[in-house]
């Protein structure tokens, strides 16, 4: 709830929220956005007793390391001015597959960095993060109503390289063609979609060590070998599509 310009609580957990505290963070932002609006407006700056509020608020929640009131104003207006320079904290997924936790080595290199104004290191990219399909081991199902479609599916995901768990009918029929993980098999997950283009994700925040393709009605039949990029290997045959 928002009052006269003190934020007194913020909302927290969304049942909707992906693994991770970003959406949360997120939130919080534009809560916080929302009442400093409010609050530097023409009327707003002449309401004293809020402009109290705000401050006594903000000045309890803002921490400075040997920084004065100038360079705290610098830094803001930097801040504010649109730049490509935005880095994130360097994370690292969890061991108890809870999203991420800070990388504590690479964080101690950016900050250096940034404290003695050296060259920044380089970000890591998003397709270095991804596992090669050797690395991978996906559980196979199959809730469509054609025969044979779960062991056609092992049989080329294998061929292209993944390794395949659990080949069996599910014990339902199933409309979608469905990717399910954990959040430690996120990665993971993302590689299996781009082979799969017919199936979406769904996460499963409570799980560990998930990862489960099952095929529905939709399947088009087409499977699509990973991408050297992503894949770390050589490139592999445009697509695989497989027979009714």
């Amino acid at each position: 709830m928002v009052g006269p310009g003190i934020v007194r609580s913020l909302p927290r957990d969304d049942p909707g929220d992906p693994p991770g505290s970003r959406p949360r963070i997120e939130r919080q932002q534009q809560v916080l956005a929302a009442v400093l609006s409010a609050a530097l407006t023409d009327t707003g700056l002449l309401d004293v007793p809020r402009v109290t509020a705000v401050r006594r608020a903000l000045g309890s929640a803002l921490v400075t390391d040997q920084a004065g009131p100038e360079q705290v104003l610098a830094i803001a207006q930097a801040l504010a001015a649109p730049t490509d320079a935005y880095r994130a904290t360097p994370t690292t997924p969890d061991p108890q597959g809870a999203g991420t936790v800070p990388d504590d080595a690479a964080a101690k290199a950016l900050f250096a960095a940034l404290r003695t104004g050296t060259a920044l290191p380089a970000a890591p990219s998003a397709s270095a993060a991804l596992p090669t399909p050797a690395q991978v081991t996906v559980d196979v199902l199959n809730g469509s109503d054609r025969t044979g479609a779960a062991t056609q599916v092992g049989t080329t995901l294998r061929t292209l390289g993944f390794g395949v768990g659990q080949v069996a009918g599910s014990d339902r029929p199933a409309a979608d063609t469905v990717i399910t993980y954990s959040p430690d098999e996120s990665a993971a997950a993302d590689l299996l979609a781009a082979s799969v283009p017919s199936a979406r994700t769904v996460a499963d925040p409570a799980g560990h060590g998930e990862l489960r393709l099952v095929l529905g009605r939709s399947f088009d039949s087409v499977i699509k070998p990973p991408s050297a990029a992503a894949a770390g290997a050589a490139p592999a045959p445009a697509a695989t599509t497989l027979c009714p």
